[in-house]
This record gives structure tokens, C-alpha cells and sequence, in this order.
């Protein structure tokens, strides 16, 4: 589980989520118990639920595979509460890791992306990816 923090918030973004870390982030987050479900079983079809204590949110990032030379669609499970983001994901999603570390090793770039709410980060994730 990697972990980036600003003033105004905490970005975490997790690759294939263990029981155990996301045990953390349902007690952390007060995360509804489907939210906690959410995070090991592959979805379908993109969603957006709301619950009392985030917003959560399926989508589908088409990912290329270099080998077979084929697209496929690689889901990332998204985590809204007041004061964090929460990613996860089963694959490597590089255009994510990248921008990941990038904020991690460029305060400027992070004050510049993670100055608002994890909403507007979300935004701007969404909008790189696709």
C-alpha cells in the first residue's frame, strides 16, 4: 500500500489488495462492508454508489498487453471519503504508478495536484487515464 500526503488530504493507491490492508482502511475510513467487498471481487460493469461515509466508484481503464498484443479492460476500484483517496487495482495500471510517483517525489507537483480535495485529484487521474 503506498501513501502520499498533503495538507488538505491522503492519496492511497494499492495493487492487489490483501485482507489485511483493507481490514485497516474499513476501520480507518469507517467503510461500509460492500465498499470492503468491493475491494476483492471484480466488477463488471463501471458503478457508482454512495454511502454515508464515501462515494464509491467502479471503472474500467483499457489496458494494452505487449505479449499477445491485445487490449483489456483493467478495473480500478476508487474510494471518496472528506479527507482521502483511495485507489485499488488487481493489474498494473503505468499511467497510475507513474503519476503516483511522480507526486510522491515532486513536492511541487503535488501541491499543485492534491491542493483542493481528493475529488479534483480524482479528476484529474480520470482525465489522464482516459
Amino acid at each position: 500500500m503506498n501513501e502520499i500526503k498533503s495538507d488538505k488530504f491522503k492519496w492511497i493507491d494499492f495493487a492487489e489488495p490483501d485482507a489485511d490492508a483493507v481490514l485497516k482502511l474499513q476501520k480507518e475510513y469507517d467503510l461500509h462492508p460492500i465498499v470492503v467487498e468491493e475491494f476483492s471481487t471484480p466488477t463488471l460493469r463501471p458503478k457508482a454508489v454512495e454511502y454515508d461515509t464515501c462515494l464509491y466508484l467502479a471503472i474500467h481503464i483499457p489496458l494494452f498487453d505487449a505479449d499477445s498484443r491485445t487490449t483489456y479492460p483493467g478495473e480500478l476500484d476508487i474510494v471518496i471519503t472528506k479527507d482521502a483517496l483511495i485507489t485499488s487495482h488487481d493489474k498494473e495500471i503505468w499511467q497510475l504508478t507513474e503519476f503516483f510517483d511522480s507526486l510522491k517525489k515532486d513536492q511541487k507537483k503535488r501541491d499543485q495536484y492534491m491542493d483542493k480535495s481528493p475529488a479534483t485529484l480524482l479528476h484529474s487521474i480520470i482525465e489522464m487515464l482516459l
